[in-house]
């Protein structure tokens, strides 16, 4: 595989222009804006209990700060793989890949400058969501912020997965399929790592798929981990950072090899 600098930052520069200019990107903005308001009112949960006929305050930040953060991890991830979905395909129908790979250029780097180009609109708004949810958590809910920090870094981490995967499946199926696959994907990673967490068993294809897919709120739920110190199931840390990096690294170079490989016609016919 090459890779040619230049011609990569030509082609990722396009890429951020075709993807700012997407509908989706707008509606983005606004979702995040509206949730950086909604985060300071619900930073600083408390609530009225009875304990043994005394009444008592008990700080719910630690679990609404979890369930924020969850949220909006979610949400980050799927935005991401629903940019890239078809972000490769349209310059195959516009026509625009042909000149393109006529200049010449790789396919590695066209491919590769396309993805670069829809991460950085999705990376960017996963940081205002992300980073805007753990500045409030942390001065308005008082909850340490090294955890968020490592919680949003697995979130990019996750988005640069679902992006490269959703553009690969772009190459092969009709564009709403490749988005049905992205919020399918992502909604049943999510609840499969949640069901684990929280100590229900799983067998069979769940299990394999929790064990060894993408840990996309399983490196969240464990980077909050000091938020949130009464769950029933530990989860290393290590073990879903590790295969947080596998999984968007193979993503990533899976998606440069089957591009270099796919016969270019049937991209051109569809």
């Amino acid at each position: 595989m090459r890779i040619e600098s230049r011609p990569l930052r030509w082609l990722t520069t396009q890429a951020v222009r075709d993807a700012s200019q997407r509908r989706l990107v707008p509606a983005v903005l606004v979702i995040s804006v509206l949730s950086l308001f909604m985060m300071d009112s619900c930073t600083s949960c408390n609530a009225n209990v009875v304990v043994q006929g005394e009444p008592q305050t008990m700080d719910l930040s630690s679990l609404a700060g979890l369930f924020t953060f969850g949220l909006l991890a979610i949400w980050s991830i799927a935005l991401a793989g629903l940019l890239a979905s078809d972000h490769l395909r349209e310059i195959f129908e516009d026509g625009s890949a042909t000149l393109w790979l006529a200049r010449p250029i790789s396919r590695p780097t066209l491919a590769l400058g396309r993805l670069l180009g829809s991460l950085i609109v999705s990376l960017g708004a996963a940081l205002l969501l992300c980073g805007g949810a753990s500045f409030f958590l942390s001065i308005r809910g008082g909850l340490p912020l090294l955890p968020a920090i490592w919680a949003t870094l697995s979130v990019l981490l996750s988005c640069v997965t679902m992006a490269a995967l959703a553009m690969m499946a772009s190459l092969f199926l009709p564009r709403l399929v490749a988005v049905l696959m992205v919020f399918g994907g992502v909604g049943l990673m999510a609840v499969l790592n949640l069901a684990a967490a929280a100590g229900r068993p799983l067998a069979g294809l769940y299990y394999v798929l929790h064990q060894f897919g993408p840990p996309i709120l399983s490196a969240v739920m464990a980077a909050l981990s000091p938020w949130w110190t009464t769950g029933p199931v530990e989860i290393p840390l290590w073990d879903v950072a590790l295969r947080s990096i596998s999984w968007a690294l193979g993503s990533l170079v899976l998606l440069l090899i089957v591009f270099d490989q796919i016969e270019l016609s049937r991209l051109e016919a569809r």
